[in-house]
């Protein structure tokens, strides 16, 4: 095997070796560089086979997630994998307190912080709770579960059943009571029964039903594997699907790649289990769900308890953050749509801590799962004794202009969606708002062109009932560079009601909530 190594964006080489585990930065470039004379091999990463550019250059690009993922090499005398943590630039947060975050997210609100994204976090397992598309997560599994339906089809249950077959007379060795019950039903049978009479009959001699036993396949055991397998062919399928839709409704230069490929290999095992099921006894008896005779089996069988379980765990899989390391990971959320996310639970949280005597209520946070959910409808409220209201509102609509007819919200250009708005709406008077984007970005090149999107908000958005344009519109970051310093400044957010705000984990300050209050409630 070649000697492997990986070319930094700054030009340092990080040697790849087996035992080994990679730390990358999301949203940079790695080459990939062989000492020597390169052999004929396939470099992987994940589930996608790296092409040369036209260069002849292989290059790793993690995109804008965090997360594990797995470098292979395969085709090679020695082939060589090598298991890689994608972390968050060091700028922006480090790793611990980019788990910090998500421990936050999902003690919050459990399996929100997963996605579609090229790297993996948590698992996925028996335990936890139900998110969209998860299935996903199993791809590893499916060739677990061929292997345990070929254990069964290689020796399978056997039922016994006892038929009535017409057994010609003289071929008769025992008589039974039902036997005998038959020949006296059927007086024309009696002649054939009397030796001397029976020599002067021409007609054929007659058959006699008698009961044996036969061992068949269409075992309840049977016949729930037979709907288990169709049940998983199904879900699988349906994954693939709803995996692609997602990635075309939200596509990026990274997640197309790992949607496809992904998809194509759900797929791929859906064809293969459906073959195997297509071509044994399966497939010709009836398939039906689990019944009491069928559980018995399972629960003594261990070839069958094992397809159970591994099927069991492809119809209802469940996500927990907390990650054992046996079991398969999820794919996980964007970056910057998991700190926005936090963003919008930290505001909450921060309002909810200051007004303690506020009722607090926060529905439609159901609307932030899925990989295709805009969030829009979920939010934080709080409510005093005199009616007085504080919303903190996630991926509002505002109309466009052309649309705006019978809608609060609306732009006076085209649909806008700030990540974040609070407003407050006293009982007896005219209402206040201030837009809030979160920018998971730092340093002045960044900074200065995500500051376009306060300067729209804050002219064209309009909120009818609180007062019109927003009083403020302002950014949320996760740190700051020296070269930005005084766009964070009080007196700049003071003079041009823009500025940005730093929200990161860790920060035991309430600032941005206590501002909030003051210029909305004062």
């Amino acid at each position: 095997m070649n000697n492997l190594k990986l070319r930094t964006y700054n030009g340092d080489l990080i040697p790849v070796a087996a035992g080994q585990q990679l730390s990358l930065e999301e949203t940079r470039e790695y080459e990939v560089v062989f000492d020597g004379e390169i052999e004929a091999c396939q470099v992987f990463w994940g589930d996608i086979l790296l092409e040369p550019d036209s260069k002849g250059r292989l290059s790793i690009r993690p995109g804008y997630w965090v997360g594990d993922a797995e470098l292979r090499i395969e085709g090679s005398a020695e082939p060589l994998s090598v298991p890689v943590r994608v972390q968050p630039r060091e700028e922006k947060l480090p790793d611990s307190l980019w788990v910090a975050m998500l421990q936050d997210l999902e003690a919050w609100l459990p399996g929100v912080s997963t996605g579609i994204e090229g790297g993996r976090d948590g698992q996925v397992g028996e335990t936890g709770v139900s998110v969209p598309l998860i299935a996903e997560a199993l791809i590893p599994v499916i060739a677990t579960f061929e292997r345990a339906i070929r254990a069964i089809l290689e020796f399978p249950r056997r039922l016994d059943v006892s038929i009535l077959d017409d057994v010609p007379l003289r071929m008769v060795r025992r008589v039974d009571r039902e036997t005998l019950n038959w020949v006296s039903r059927h007086p024309e049978f009696h002649a054939h029964l009397d030796p001397w009479k029976s020599l002067e009959l021409t007609e054929q001699q007659p058959t006699l039903p008698q009961r044996k036993t036969i061992d068949i396949l269409d075992h309840p055991a049977n016949r729930y594997i037979s709907w288990l397998i169709r049940r998983v062919e199904n879900v699988l399928r349906i994954t693939a699907e709803g995996l692609e839709l997602a990635c075309n409704a939200n596509p990026t230069d990274d997640n197309v790649f790992w949607c496809h490929s992904r998809a194509k290999r759900l797929r791929e095992g859906a064809d293969r289990i459906f073959r195997i099921w297509k071509t044994s006894f399966l497939s010709d008896i009836l398939y039906e769900p689990l019944s009491e005779a069928a559980l018995l089996v399972v629960l003594d069988d261990p070839a069958y308890t094992r397809v159970h379980k591994i099927g069991r765990l492809f119809i209802n899989p469940l996500f927990q953050f907390n990650n054992e390391g046996t079991k398969p990971q999820a794919s996980v959320r964007p970056s910057f749509s998991i700190y926005e996310l936090w963003c919008f639970h930290a505001i909450g949280g921060q309002l909810k801590q200051l007004l303690p005597d506020w009722n607090y209520v926060s529905p439609g946070m159901n609307n932030l799962l899925g990989h295709t959910a805009t969030g829009e409808g979920a939010l934080h409220r709080l409510t005093n004794q005199n009616g007085d209201k504080i919303e903190v509102l996630f991926n509002a609509t505002f109309a466009g202009y052309f649309s705006r007819s019978g809608k609060s919200r609306w732009s006076i250009s085209a649909e806008r969606r700030p990540d974040i708005i609070v407003s407050f709406k006293p009982e007896q008077h005219e209402g206040k708002w201030v837009s809030l984007d979160a920018k998971y970005r730092v340093g002045r090149n960044s900074l200065s062109d995500a500051f376009s999107s306060a300067h729209i908000y804050r002219d064209a958005l309009r909120y009818t009932g609180y007062g019109g344009q927003c009083l403020a519109s302002v950014l949320l970051s996760p740190s700051k560079s020296d070269d930005s310093l005084e766009w964070f400044a009080d007196e700049y957010l003071e003079t041009y009601h823009e500025g940005i705000w730093v929200l990161k984990p860790g920060l035991s300050n309430r600032e941005i909530g206590q501002w909030l209050i003051r210029l909305l409630l004062n």
